[in-house]
């Protein structure tokens, strides 16, 4: 039973990915660790993040937004995106690219200790992109897209493979599928969180070898997949 609910709480944790406040970013560019440089281009130090790069987007002007294009780098993660605001107050991270790994999520408490002494992973972003009103920056995102991929997914010593969740978002209500890449557990997995968060998931979910399937059957798990629960 622990690589199903494994599998369902590592799905977990790329919504709440999702939902991680904006304040959180911009407090980190606020930072007065180190600040080097101007408004329009400059770096800083950051003991949580890391190294913080920064430079100004004059482009952004010819669409009535001020933006920026920023780069963090530590040792277990790597993040590059666009940052940008509007006149409306519209704040947009866009075209965010990079690797986190499972001891970053750990780090900044987006995954449980019971997950993280068990597995390892590595997080990858591609075609990101993320809209948060300014005016109330903890809130969920008003939009929310992209492409996550897990790889190198290892639990207990097992290593399961790499799989992927593209996430898009609708009238608050995150949309999430979940399939495999090149892995020893096969799964096809729609997922949807609510506004009220209520997790939903269903679809399917079988070993692609016998080894793997005689633990699944051992654990007591279905092919088929039917998950409710309120976080």
């Amino acid at each position: 039973m622990k690589k199903y609910a494994l599998l369902f709480s590592i799905s977990l944790v790329f919504f709440l990915i999702g939902n991680l406040p904006a304040s959180l970013f911009a407090s980190s560019i606020q930072s007065p660790y180190l600040l080097e440089g101007s408004v329009w281009q400059g770096h800083t130090n950051n003991p949580k993040f890391g190294k913080i790069d920064w430079s100004f987007s004059p482009l952004a002007l010819f669409q009535a937004k001020l933006g920026w294009y920023i780069h963090i780098e530590q040792e277990t993660h790597a993040l590059v995106f666009d940052l940008s605001i509007d006149t409306s107050k519209q704040l947009q991270f866009s075209d965010i690219t990079g690797t986190l790994s499972s001891a970053t999520l750990k780090k900044f408490k987006l995954l449980p200790d019971n997950i993280s002494n068990i597995a390892s992973f590595e997080v990858k972003i591609d075609e990101f992109d993320i809209d948060w009103n300014a005016n109330n920056l903890d809130a969920r995102p008003d939009s929310l897209q992209g492409l996550v991929q897990v790889k190198k997914l290892n639990v207990l010593g097992e290593l399961l493979g790499d799989y992927q969740l593209r996430i898009d978002s609708e009238n608050e209500q995150l949309n999430g599928v979940v399939t495999d890449k090149d892995a020893q557990i096969k799964a096809n997995l729609n997922i949807t969180l609510s506004p009220d968060n209520k997790l939903n998931i269903q679809g399917d979910i079988k070993a692609n070898n016998q080894k793997m399937q005689t633990l699944l059957n051992g654990a007591g798990i279905n092919n088929k997949v039917k998950f409710n629960y309120q976080l």
